[in-house]
């Protein structure tokens, strides 16, 4: 069965699989104890999660405060993962999916496009070492036309492929 097949099942059973709260219609709160144990608070439809809420793992600490369909991430959202790592932007059927910003634990930066819970399209993405890829992804790696700004000033601008530069590329060095 699917999320949505069980979060009805769970409704329809009067919250016998530890769903306290959960409403046809309106806002309510519920509690529940898997994944992990936690709180939703926000409106429901047809007994799913939907509309505007606030999901939190109270034992991870893991925060989602956003729009929600079917019980899962949907519409635009903010997420923060225990380890204080968020990510701000568009979902599709609880992955990051359109335009979106992500910082991780290092506060390592990527703003652009996703597809799929992956970065892909356009974005920039910005290293520990003071690195940076502005341009094309594909399935989480450079790939496209993109330009790479290296820690010592030099920049290459020319075509990616699955992460490596690859094709036509001009590579300037910081010296000239």
């Amino acid at each position: 069965p699917t999320l949505s097949d069980r979060g009805y099942a769970r409704a329809m059973l009067g919250g016998l699989l530890g769903d306290v709260g959960r409403k046809k219609f309106g806002f309510a709160r519920e509690e529940f104890d898997a994944p992990s144990p936690g709180y939703y608070e926000g409106q429901f439809r047809f007994f799913y999660r939907a509309g505007d809420g606030t999901l939190i793992y109270t034992t991870t600490g893991d925060k989602y405060v956003g729009q929600f369909q079917d019980d899962v991430f949907h519409g635009h959202g903010t997420r923060v993962w225990a380890d204080k790592s968020k990510y701000e932007g568009q979902w599709v059927r609880g992955k990051k999916h359109g335009q979106g910003s992500y910082v991780d634990e290092m506060q390592l930066k990527y703003v652009g496009q996703w597809e799929g819970g992956v970065r892909h399209g356009k974005g920039d993405q910005e290293f520990a070492n003071g690195e940076r890829y502005i341009g094309q992804w594909v399935k989480g790696q450079p790939h496209g036309k993109g330009e790479y700004r290296f820690g010592d000033g030099s920049l290459y601008k020319g075509l990616w492929r699955h992460g490596r530069y690859d094709g036509e590329g001009v590579l300037k060095h910081a010296d000239g």
